[in-house]
């Protein structure tokens, strides 16, 4: 199911035209090559955060210890975080299997717990 899930979401940018205007997209195509965009901006922020938030916790530790534990709980978490993402928008594809939505369902779901854990791993030291 994996296989398949990530086959099709590789070659759904492929099939799309690289110059597709977003702000028009009518077709299952473009509208899947607008979500898939919007999902690649999100996760590009998104590890970002997370390399940022790794250096300052790495430097962070030089003065305080718990910094150290903190950013190797981190690490653990993260790992655990992607899995728990991928098999909930792996539910929402299997939703829509049959129906032409499910990319776009799939790559809105990613797209928002990207997101949401950006912001999450942005206000980590606050």
């Amino acid at each position: 199911m994996k296989f398949l899930l990530t086959t099709l979401i590789l070659l759904a940018p492929s099939v799309a035209s690289a110059d597709v205007d977003c702000a028009t997209a009518l077709s299952d195509p473009d509208i899947n090559e607008c979500a898939s965009r919007d999902f690649e901006r999100a996760e590009t922020a998104l590890n970002a955060a997370y390399k940022t938030l790794l250096a300052d916790l790495k430097k962070m530790g030089t003065d305080i210890p718990d910094a150290l534990e903190a950013r190797q709980k981190l690490i653990e978490a993260q790992r655990e975080w992607v899995k728990f993402r991928d098999s909930d928008c792996d539910a929402k594809f299997a939703l829509n299997k049959g129906g032409t939505i499910r990319t776009l369902m799939y790559f809105s779901c990613m797209t928002s717990h990207a997101e949401q854990r950006t912001k999450e791993l942005v206000g980590f030291i606050e």
